[in-house]
């Protein structure tokens, strides 16, 4: 499992579009993370990510990118159904969303939950096939133009 999850890393950066500075057109990067204790008294952690706006083909207006959390022992963690996806909007089930215009950062979307304490948490990754262009939005993307084709992992200098 461990050589595919690799061997798809390796493909996904070595086939996506980047811009000069090495990042994707649309760069999602970890913000942080919040421990949270749930009603029943179980632990459980927020991720905080970061959406980038490095050269998309204008302003993010909405975007759902699906993402895969793991834990140290590379175990896929479970996510809240409710928030297991990387959103455009900040805190809120009902807030509204942000748009991002080309260059621009939004640095801390609204929380995805993963089911396991934040110490035992280690990789993540986007689900880029996951991506629907129902799910995206962005002012002057080309009809021929894949909204997932866009997104990747920013780099963090």
């Amino acid at each position: 499992m461990k050589q595919g999850f690799l061997l798809s890393v390796f493909l996904f950066l070595a086939l996506s579009p980047l811009t000069a500075s090495g990042n994707p057109p649309i760069g999602v990067s970890l913000h942080s993370t919040e421990q949270k204790k749930s009603y029943d008294g179980s632990m459980y952690c927020n991720l905080f990510f970061s959406l980038h706006n490095n050269s998309a083909p204008g302003t993010i207006e909405r975007i759902d990118i699906g993402v895969e959390i793991y834990d140290d022992r590379g175990r896929k963690v479970d996510l809240n159904l409710m928030s297991n996806k990387i959103q455009n909007k900040g805190d809120g089930f009902l807030a509204n969303r942000t748009p991002i215009r080309i260059g621009e950062t939004m640095l801390r979307t609204e929380e995805v939950w993963a089911e396991e304490e934040c110490q035992y948490l280690g990789k993540w990754a986007i689900k880029t096939n996951d991506i629907e262009n129902s799910d995206c939005s962005i002012r002057m993307l080309p009809e021929s133009v894949d909204c997932s084709t866009l997104v990747g992992p920013q780099l963090v200098k």
